[in-house]
């Protein structure tokens, strides 16, 4: 899964700290309706930890577009079993304590990956480096996240979400990062490749259904699953059920991989 946001706020030391959102006189403590509701909130936030907190480091996030060159901000979660916590969560929590083995692993896995990439392409991504991580939001099923406005050159991976389809999620955030770095705007907005993409989209599909539900990712994730796709990653690995199927779309991906 892709999920956009803005105005992502790094925490040290893993306690989570809440940023004045830019509502007209911002957030304040001293209005008796708003403290309620931030105690709410706290107590709600608390229950959703988990049992495993203590390696946790949070940022926050509220929703918005990916719009190259603005000042708005963005994230894209990679979510192997698409299920949508991000969206509902607006906190992201990494625990960093990813292991000496996952760390060998992930180092391994990359160079694989990359040796498969284009040679255009490897110039392209060298910079881009992989964070180990042991999860995201504490969630075996969330495997990547990149998030170019914080470092358009970093993605972070996850050792509980990876396991059996690391180089699936590597290939995929890296498509990710190509959409991203290839061009003044990103290639998933081009028109094109949307009309590709809305052609071979069945009413009442899987496809549509998660079109309709997730819309202002759901083109960005295509891409990425395409991408990946063109790696030889399998269907089953794909972020978007039924991404396979786009073959147009893929071709037009392909292209552009191989500078045709």
């Amino acid at each position: 899964m892709q999920t956009h946001f803005e105005r992502t706020a790094p925490v040290e030391g893993g306690a989570e700290q809440q940023r004045t959102l830019d509502f007209a006189g911002g957030i304040s403590a001293a209005r008796p309706e708003i403290q309620e509701g931030l105690t709410s909130f706290a107590d709600i936030q608390q229950r959703m930890r988990g049992p495993d907190t203590s390696g946790l480091h949070s940022l926050q996030i509220t929703s918005g577009a990916w719009e190259r060159g603005n000042p708005v901000e963005s994230a894209q979660l990679t979510n192997v079993a698409e299920r949508p916590v991000a969206d509902r969560n607006p906190f992201i929590r990494f625990d960093r304590r990813a292991s000496e083995q996952f760390k060998e692993e992930l180092n391994s896995a990359s160079s694989t990956v990359r040796e498969q990439l284009p040679e255009s392409l490897r110039e392209l991504l060298k910079p881009v480096k992989f964070q180990p991580v042991r999860s995201i939001n504490n969630d075996a099923s969330l495997g990547g996240l990149y998030e170019p406005s914080k470092n358009p050159h970093e993605i972070v991976i996850s050792e509980k979400g990876t396991r059996g389809g690391l180089e699936s999620v590597l290939k995929h955030e890296l498509g990710h990062a190509f959409d991203y770095l290839s061009s003044k705007t990103p290639l998933s907005d081009n028109p094109q490749f949307r009309k590709l993409v809305d052609q071979a989209i069945q009413p009442g599909s899987p496809l549509a259904r998660e079109r309709r539900n997730n819309r202002d990712a759901f083109y960005a994730e295509v891409f990425g699953d395409l991408f990946a796709k063109n790696l030889n990653a399998p269907a089953q690995d794909l972020s978007v059920r039924g991404a396979e199927k786009l073959t147009a779309a893929q071709e037009w991906v392909r292209a552009r991989m191989y500078g045709r």
